[in-house]
């Protein structure tokens, strides 16, 4: 096609210059960048892989920096236990150039003098071994979040509030502490996480004193552990003070791990970007005093455990325990007696209205196997000691006198206690002292409050009694008119049952076990809790619905009342009643005619005596244990068993799945002998000239001896150092080598090929010269219908 107006070949021309142009600047670009990849449009696919690369990388090398940090960081810490090396390799000598007799007491003070020095010189090290202000020989000790001990959590009294309000354990060194007591006598035992004793250190749990509103605070200083726990007391409701140590210490007792203690520093060094992987230095605690722990001896525990229900129950497996898989269920948990009498007005003795107990002929109570009597008898294994125990006087007891009464049978297995709850409210609170249904605490024929006449606001007494096994028994009895009969209607009322969860009461199917949930059934559930107990919210029979009719038999007429004045009563009065003293309207049909009565018992919050009972299944054998206390050994499986408190029959059974294996790592090694080392020093600064020889070389065989044990101790962390120094520098080698390879693999990706693009750099040069040669021929040449037209003209003008 021929054309006029467009000149073809230029803009083939052209166009071949402009992509030789972007092709040559595009190579230009590549030289002066080193890169194929500039930009998104060069590579997309290329430069999103390359960028994440370059992330990996700049991880790594971070990584390497941080590693380099920790290789300096435990080369510092190395350094300085390498100069306590030196000094307890001189202390070590010294001890044995003391040993020599032919020194006289005042050339061995210089000895002395010299160690002293050296301890001090120790101690300098250990604290100016540092990096960035990270003491590397330094560590405290940290409570574990897994304690049952927590700072204000837990209350460990009983009508007080008793929390620790801190606890110190920076001094101390990992391992699990246990509580134990005898009376007020409080035992805490470090063991190993394989319940190995490490030492134990007791010390008295004071009885806290104060009025109403009132804090008592004391401390127990367990300062061989380093430990130290602020116990704070304060009153719960109007009372004073009113817990004993004893009973502090029991509650402390019963908190299964009570301090668990880890070393509180531990420096990380990531190495990776996201810090998932880490290298960790536990700085070493050679700073804390408490005493060394004790060296175990050959039989020790080597099985370690895994549970799944440690709310349930805590178990320990002994060195005898066979390893393998073992099903534990928990029916209930031993407890002591517990239970108060409720719904008084005043404290007894000294009030106008003293309120009383009600002593009914034959009351007996009972603690244990040992069973008094109001007249003074006391009971044991069917003998009746006479006068052997205080006489309780009269039907009616000021509450007061009561209270003390039974404090003063001076039997270890029951305290009783006056307190008031709110203004015009009290209760005595009675407790069992030991665990076990051979401990518990039962009572015969007292008179308290049964039932209440909720329409005139009356309370009902009557005869009450508290079985060993819990099980509360009343019995009073009521009349009431009948509508029908002149005879009134005369019945008994009264419960016979437990006490459950939430104010009900619950029957028990006697034959089946009483440790069985399946046993108890609902026997009272709709109650209600007041200060004067818990109330039957049922109305008791007879409780008949209310007739309209005239229950007489003849039809009621005026006529015939002889109340009605307006007419002759003398016609006879049939049958007729009174108007005056007989109404005919619902109210007063239920005011007259039912019993308005509700059951409503004084004697709540029973937490009856009891034993652990519980199965173990292992090996297609399952054998049922019962224990009077909530921690015992088994002796056939060599397990030892905690059961969590709290746990009736009638809550349902508890598992657990139990898993014996392999034992569990060994605490880290300790600076008990450098701290046996200070110590004794530091008592040998007392020693004079006169000091006998013996007591010269007991002192110097004694630094001898941990000295050396100080040497292997640091010996040990050296090492451990050197190996992590070691994993270090080959874990460093390893990240720069994957440094390397992502750096190659995004140079592949992005780097420009030099070789590449210098030639394309020539061959794109002489194209766009020679492109820009042809657009000028392409331009400069003519078209041939213009020419054609332009001759044409020209023949025209001639």
């Amino acid at each position: 096609m021929v054309t006029i107006n467009t000149n073809i070949s230029s803009l083939y021309a052209q166009q071949n210059l402009a992509e030789t142009q972007k092709t040559l600047t595009e190579t230009i670009t590549h030289l002066s960048t080193g890169k194929r990849v500039n930009s998104a449009q060069d590579d997309a696919a290329s430069l999103a892989i390359s960028q994440s690369m370059v992330s990996q990388i700049l991880s790594i090398n971070q990584s390497v920096s941080n590693l380099n940090n920790a290789t300096n960081l435990m080369q510092i810490a190395d350094t300085g236990l390498s100069s306590l090396q030196d000094m307890f390799l001189r202390i070590n000598e010294l001890a044995i150039q003391g040993r020599n007799d032919s020194l006289n007491g005042s050339q061995k003070i210089s000895i002395v003098k010299e160690l002293s020095a050296l301890n001090d010189e120790i101690d300098h090290v250990i604290d100016r071994t540092k990096m960035n202000g990270n003491g590397l020989l330094t560590n405290y000790g940290v409570l574990n979040g897994g304690s049952g001990l927590q700072v204000g959590s837990v209350n460990v009294g009983v009508l007080d509030s008793t929390v620790a309000s801190s606890i110190d354990v920076s001094g101390a060194r990992p391992g699990i502490y246990k509580f134990s007591n005898i009376g007020a006598e409080l035992t805490l035992t470090k063991t190993d996480l394989n319940d190995n004793t490490l030492g134990n250190q007791t010390v008295t749990v004071a009885t806290p004193t104060g009025a109403r509103g009132s804090t008592y605070n004391q401390t127990l200083d367990f300062s061989a552990f380093g430990i130290s726990i602020n116990l704070r007391s304060t009153t719960i409701g109007v009372n004073g003070l009113t817990d004993s140590g004893e009973e502090i210490a029991h509650n402390l007792n019963n908190i299964f791990k009570p301090i668990i203690v880890d070393e509180a520093v531990r420096l990380n060094f990531g190495t990776d970007g996201t810090n998932r992987s880490l290298i960790s230095f536990r700085p070493i605690n050679l700073t804390t005093v408490a005493a060394p722990d004790a060296v175990l001896g050959e039989n020790l525990n080597q099985n370690g455990i895994s549970n799944t229900n440690t709310g349930a129950i805590q178990v320990l497996a002994s060195a005898e325990t066979v390893k393998g898989s073992y099903a534990i269920t928990v029916n209930q948990s031993a407890a002591a007696s517990e239970f108060e009498l409720v719904g008084f007005s005043n404290s007894g003795t000294g009030n106008a209205s003293p309120s009383t107990v009600g002593i009914n002929s034959g009351f007996t109570l009972t603690v244990g196997n040992r069973t008094y009597k109001a007249n003074g008898d006391k009971v044991v294994g069917g003998v009746t000691t006479s006068g052997a125990v205080p006489v309780l006087s009269g039907s009616n007891v000021n509450v007061d006198t009561f209270t003390s009464w039974i404090n003063s049978l001076n039997d270890n297995n029951i305290s009783a206690r006056l307190y008031q709850r709110s203004t015009g409210d009290y209760a005595i609170k009675i407790n069992g002292g030991q665990t076990g249904a051979d401990n518990a605490v039962s009572f015969t024929n007292m008179n308290l409050v049964v039932a209440n006449n909720f329409l005139t606001n009356t309370k009902i007494y009557g005869n009450v009694s508290l079985a060993a096994d819990g099980k509360l028994t009343t019995s009073f009895t009521y009349t009431v008119s009948d509508p029908y009969s002149a005879s009134p209607i005369t019945t008994t009322g009264g419960i016979s049952a437990y006490e459950g969860n939430n104010s009900t009461y619950l029957s028990y199917n006697s034959s089946q076990a009483a440790y069985l949930s399946s046993s108890y059934s609902n026997y009272l559930t709709t109650t209600t809790r007041t200060s004067g107990g818990i109330t039957g919210t049922t109305e008791l029979s007879p409780n008949p619905a209310y007739v309209s009719y005239y229950p007489y038999a003849n039809p009621y007429s005026i006529y015939y009342d002889p109340n009605y004045s307006s007419y002759a009563w003398y016609l006879g009065t049939r049958d007729q009643p009174s108007s005056s003293s007989y109404a005919y309207s619902s109210a007063t049909w239920n005011a007259n005619y039912t019993s308005n009565i509700q059951i409503m018992n004084s004697v709540v919050g029973i937490d009856p005596a009891r034993d652990a009972t519980l199965t173990i299944t292992n090996g297609g054998t399952t054998r049922r244990l019962t224990e009077s206390t909530n921690t015992f050994t088994d002796a056939t499986t060599g397990l030892i068993l905690n059961v969590g408190t709290g746990r009736q029959a009638w809550d349902g059974a508890a598992t657990a799945n139990i898993v014996v294996g392999d034992a569990l790592p060994p605490l880290p090694r300790n600076n008990s002998n450098l701290v046996a080392v200070d110590q004794k020093i530091t008592a040998m600064e007392n020693f004079t000239a006169n000091t006998s020889t013996a007591d010269w070389h007991a002192a110097f065989d004694f630094l001898q001896d941990q000295s050396d044990k100080a040497l292997d101790y640091l010996s040990y962390e050296r090492g451990i150092i050197g190996a992590q120094i070691n994993r270090v520098a080959f874990i460093n080698t390893n990240l720069r080598s994957q440094g390397q390879n992502l750096d190659k693999s995004k140079s592949d990706l992005v780097d420009a090929d030099i070789g590449a693009e210098t030639a394309q750099f020539a061959k794109s040069q002489l194209q766009q010269r020679v492109a820009s040669q042809m657009v000028t021929q392409a331009n400069s040449l003519a078209n041939p219908i213009k020419t054609m037209i332009g001759l044409w003209d020209d023949i025209k003008s001639k």
